[in-house]
């Protein structure tokens, strides 16, 4: 177990996954090879072991889908932090978005069409783990509730076939409840400001040219006490609001 942290850490910064198998079974009263069983798949996105996280950004696990007539359905989720968002763009804005958020890994159907930037941890699934009415199900079931219409979002077949894309990979991968996924929010685009990777470069939001990051925009800021603290720092940044009232409660 000793050295367990070290080789996770190697193997997911490298976009693989890794599977974790414990023992289950009494030495005791077991009769030759004590029963082992696979545990939890570590993965890129999955990963919420505290001593392998970069303590100061979120670690997002990221799922697409085609909606057709240009619009593309997305959802992502901070597994440590509890955050499970939605959101809708059109085709031609997806790279813009997946380079905003910055997924540690990305599920997509195989044989998608779609144009994408170039993403470590991209898992292409069968289709069927996006199928909206599958979706609509497990979501029910893992919100316990009778339907979707509380959800915001969701009567959208792309959005819902994200949002159960995740969910389902996330149930395969780590096997256990997950209670702590207890919301699901609609992102709105209109809400905020839309600053691409090539503005948030030149304006030196979250890196500088001199690679000294500390002299960024965030660098000068971040006095949060916590981790969590900076964080929702980075991500009030790459999206600033555009409602004054919102703002004035910040």
């Amino acid at each position: 177990y000793h050295a367990l942290d070290g080789y996770l850490a190697r193997l997911v910064n490298r976009g693989e996954s890794a599977a974790i198998c414990e023992q289950i079974g009494d030495p005791a009263t077991s009769k030759g090879l004590v029963e082992r069983q696979v545990t939890r798949i570590v993965t890129p996105g999955t990963l919420t072991d505290e001593g392998l996280l970069e303590e100061r950004r979120e670690r997002l696990l990221m799922a697409i889908c085609s909606g057709g007539k240009g619009r593309v359905g997305l959802g992502w989720v901070d597994l440590a932090g509890g955050r499970f968002l939605v959101s809708e763009v059109e085709s031609a804005g997806l790279a813009s978005e997946i380079e905003r958020l910055a997924p540690a890994e990305l599920l997509v159907a195989e044989g998608h069409d779609l144009m994408l930037p170039e993403v470590p941890g991209l898992r292409e699934l069968p289709p069927w783990h996006f199928d909206p009415e599958a979706a609509a199900r497990a979501l029910c079931e893992h919100f316990q509730t009778r339907d979707l219409s509380g959800f915001e979002g969701m009567e959208v077949p792309a959005i819902r076939a994200a949002a159960g894309a995740l969910l389902g990979y996330i149930r395969d991968t780590q096997r256990m409840a997950l209670p702590h996924l207890a919301s699901l929010r609609m992102e709105h685009r209109s809400e905020t400001l839309h600053l691409d990777a090539t503005t948030r470069r030149h304006l030196e939001v979250e890196t500088h040219p001199s690679g000294r990051d500390e002299r960024s925009l965030l660098g000068l800021l971040d006095q949060c006490t916590t981790a969590a603290g900076s964080r929702m720092l980075r991500r009030w940044l790459r999206r600033p609001l555009r409602c004054h009232q919102s703002l004035g409660q910040r």
